[in-house]
């Protein structure tokens, strides 16, 4: 099994003192949002913040180094020659927001953490939330919370656009 959340942030600890991190790195909140992590993912986790750094010839990782190395490991690179017209961009500014809409409003939700419209791997556009607690046995509500929120975005698409694009897929799969 993947590591718990304690697990998770004793993990991230050890991998840690091998490098120097800014002070208001908070390493409970990169485990929050690293379930499904194996050990190896955390050390990557701090090996790829340790490189980000590197390259911005900073000494110290920050906790944004941290985020794009976890959100590279999870979704994959940024796909920097991926060529997308402003229409492009807006649909999945909408779609993303619709997540983060529904999300906001039903209160059984996992808090939103983060929304971008960066692509990564075959991702358009990313909505993470964090969860505040590490649980595995979800109420209905909750259930049917998360399941909204999947569908927020291509409630989004419809509403605005009058169809919804085959990036919903993904969405509809984890639904």
């Amino acid at each position: 099994p993947y590591p718990d959340l304690q697990a998770r942030a004793k993990i991230l600890e050890i991998h840690a003192r091998k490098v120097k991190l800014a002070a208001s790195v908070d390493l409970e909140k990169i485990a929050k949002v690293t379930r499904r992590f194996s050990g190896a993912d955390l050390a990557n986790l701090i090996n790829e913040a340790a490189l980000s750094a590197s390259k911005l010839n900073r000494t110290e990782i920050f906790y944004d180094d941290l985020e794009n190395a976890r959100d590279k490991i999870a979704m994959g690179s940024k796909n920097k020659s991926m060529i997308r017209t402003e229409q492009e961009l807006k649909e999945t500014a909408y779609h993303e927001a619709g997540h983060a809409l529904i999300r906001l409003l039903m209160p059984e939700c996992h808090p939103l953490h983060k929304l971008t419209i960066v692509s990564r791997g075959s991702a358009l556009g990313l909505t993470w939330f964090m969860p505040e607690e590490e649980n595995n046995n979800s109420k209905a509500s909750r259930f049917k919370s998360e399941a909204m929120s999947g569908l927020g975005g291509m409630a989004a698409e419809i509403l605005v656009f009058g169809e919804h694009s085959s990036g919903v897929s993904s969405d509809l799969d984890h639904v």
